[in-house]
């Protein structure tokens, strides 16, 4: 994933068909989740704005998303992409049953990096520590996802 002034860039030669770029201009926030909550639950949306709120719910856990998740295999995400509006997903060369399809419409998108950490310090600029509440309704978080084939 890379950053420049004007889109937020993703590249994965096994996984897409073409570099998947957005807009900067089209993005909400990018959050991202080290897994101090272990594999099972990330991306915490909390009860208030207060960073020691407790979670009320959770973006994303096993075999309960409703947001695509960008990776070759099922694992847990540490980076979560929230947009302005829906938008195309990329064009993977193979669908799965927990990531986009190919011209699907999202409005958020959660991926799997190496180094969260310097994910968090690339992103700063729309990075968000916590998911508002209001954004829970846009995200499906009570929503189990369905396949989508």
């Amino acid at each position: 994933m890379t950053l420049d002034g004007h889109n937020l860039t993703i590249r994965h030669r096994a996984l897409l068909r073409e570099p998947f770029s957005i807009p900067l201009e089209r993005l909400e926030c990018i959050v991202v989740d080290s897994g101090e909550a272990g594999e099972r639950r990330r991306f915490s949306v909390p009860a208030n704005s207060s960073e020691r709120a407790l979670p009320v719910d959770w973006v994303w856990q096993p075999g309960a998303n409703a947001i695509p998740l960008l990776a070759l295999k099922q694992t847990a995400p540490n980076v979560l992409v929230l947009l302005k509006d829906e938008i195309s997903s990329p064009r993977v060369r193979r669908e799965q049953t927990y990531g986009p399809l190919n011209g699907e419409r999202i409005k958020a998108l959660v991926i799997r990096v190496k180094d969260p950490e310097a994910a968090k310090a690339a992103f700063r600029p729309w990075s968000r520590k916590l998911i508002p509440p209001s954004m829970a309704e846009v995200l499906s978080v009570d929503q189990p996802a369905t396949t989508r084939w």
